[in-house]
């Protein structure tokens, strides 16, 4: 019989599925509303989840995800400008401040999340599985 280890609980994985751009999008304080958790504590949840699983981090603000999508896909610090309502130094800003979180060197494929990792990687990593039977 396999057993499979589960190091983070379905609690911390909702919190950060939750949170995560890449998944809700949720900020601290709409997953505390969602969740009926206090905001410090949905803060201690993700930080637990980073100490146990690193490379699943930074959570971009759904702004800044919507900047960065935005320029992955070649569209012009103009025509985010335009988007986001913003001067254009502060859309480059932006994008050089998401480029350094995300340890951006010259490929997207740098961006982590649960969705970019490879189902069996995910499982290794996270094991968001059930004990087996």
């Amino acid at each position: 019989m396999i057993q499979h280890i589960r190091y983070i609980s379905k609690l911390q994985e909702q919190i950060y599925r939750a949170c995560h751009h890449e998944h809700k999008g949720m900020s601290v304080e709409e997953a505390s509303d969602v969740y009926a958790i206090p905001e410090p504590t949905i803060e201690r949840i993700l930080a637990e989840v980073e100490d146990i699983a690193p490379q699943l981090f930074p959570i971009l603000s759904a702004s800044d995800w919507g900047l960065w999508q935005g320029w992955l896909r070649g569209d012009t610090v103009k025509a985010l400008t335009l988007r986001g309502s913003c001067s254009e130094r502060t859309v480059s800003r932006r994008i050089a401040d998401v480029k350094k979180q995300l340890n951006y060197a010259r490929t997207p494929t740098r961006v982590r999340s649960l969705n970019s990792l490879e189902p069996y990687a995910c499982d290794r990593i996270l094991a968001f599985r059930e004990d087996g039977e």
